[in-house]
């Protein structure tokens, strides 16, 4: 089994954080539907079914490689998908993370949430010392996600050619 398998979800009051299955592609497509979904960091929003599929599938083989992880975070009191979240290593101790959620009060919420379980149990029981990701720095919900999560502002980043970014990290 892979470190970055979950043995079982990941739960609060609020949110269920667990690996995302081939039977959840409806789920990914219909939430991403569902408003505006908003990526932060490098992750693919699917549009339809097979993306969702193929994803899920990429991600299964990246996590049997100790590589990468894709997770669902689901509200614990109806089961509807809220967001979806990536790690992906770099090194040994150190990961990218990255999500996405509609613009939605509640999927901000229980995405959050499930963010900051995510980010305890991988300092915890995956051996991440470091995660990160570089976001908008308009993005007002990314501050309060790093709040949330334990995450702090790193560096402004100014990447040659691109948008200016924000980096936020987590370290234990």
């Amino acid at each position: 089994m892979s470190r970055l398998s979950l043995t079982a979800p990941l739960a609060s009051a609020t949110s269920t954080v667990r690996e995302l299955q081939p039977s959840d592609a409806d789920a990914v497509v219909a939430q991403a539907a569902r408003g505006v979904p908003i990526a932060r960091g490098r992750i693919l929003i699917p549009s339809n079914s097979e993306q969702a599929s193929a994803q899920i599938a990429e991600f299964d083989a990246l996590r049997e490689k100790d590589q990468a992880t894709l997770l669902g975070v689901f509200d614990s009191q109806s089961g509807e998908l809220a967001g979806v979240i990536s790690l992906r290593l770099h090194e040994d101790f150190v990961a990218e993370g990255a999500l996405w959620n509609a613009d939605h009060h509640g999927t901000r919420r229980v995405t959050a949430d499930g963010l900051a379980l995510l980010t305890a149990h991988a300092h915890r029981h995956m051996g991440i010392i470091r995660l990160w990701v570089e976001v908008d720095p308009l993005d007002q919900f990314a501050r309060y996600l790093s709040a949330k999560g334990g995450w702090q502002l790193e560096a402004k980043i100014r990447p040659p050619g691109g948008p200016d970014k924000d980096r936020y990290s987590s370290v234990r």
